[in-house]
């Protein structure tokens, strides 16, 4: 996988364009709103819920487990950047786990 395919958005755009299919082909095919999937495809939103991975990635004709591992890795990358920002700034850890104590 090529840097420009880290992410699902970029991976799904490659896939549909390969397949010569618009964002409203692929959304009618796949059950999904285009203008979510344009959103998907450019990295705004979140990976798709694993329900609407695997649809997409049947509609692209791939593996769907393929699919939901990408999404998956993606999803899990903001908590390893969050760990490394609070292992950088313990106060800023410290403050996060006070405030959550307080808010009990």
């Amino acid at each position: 996988m090529t840097m420009e395919q880290e992410t699902f958005g970029a991976w799904g755009r490659l896939r549909r364009q390969a397949a010569d299919l618009s964002l409203r082909d692929l959304g009618t095919r796949a059950g999904v709103d285009d203008t979510y999937l344009s959103r998907v495809e450019a990295g705004k939103v979140s990976p798709p819920a694993p329900d609407v991975g695997r649809r997409l990635a049947t509609a692209l004709g791939d593996d769907a487990s393929a699919a939901e591992a990408l999404a998956d890795q993606e999803r899990r990358l903001p908590i390893r950047e969050i760990r490394a920002v609070l292992r950088t700034y313990p106060e800023l850890a410290a403050l996060i786990e006070r405030l959550a104590h307080d808010g009990r």
